[in-house]
């Protein structure tokens, strides 16, 4: 379990977001897979929305996942300006 989410950690380190994790375990592994798997959703749903603004779309309307969100927030200012 541990080598798993230590290898999903690096595969999103490297950019790629193909990969999760099945969670095996409920307890504080199976939390930190869990919390991998939603860090890699999320990042997939923001390079989605800076793909559509590369293809220049600006009808798309960044959602930033918290006020620390700096690449929400940064795609928010692309849209804006």
């Amino acid at each position: 379990g541990l080598q798993q989410a230590v290898q999903l950690a690096d595969a999103v380190a490297n950019g790629d977001l193909t990969q999760t994790v099945a969670i095996n375990s409920q307890d504080e592994l199976g939390d930190l897979i869990k919390a991998l798997n939603a860090m890699t959703a999320n990042l997939n749903a923001t390079a989605q929305i800076a793909d559509s603004i590369a293809a220049g779309d600006l009808t798309v309307e960044p959602q930033r996942h918290s006020d620390k969100d700096k690449l929400g927030i940064a795609l928010e200012n692309m849209v804006a300006k």
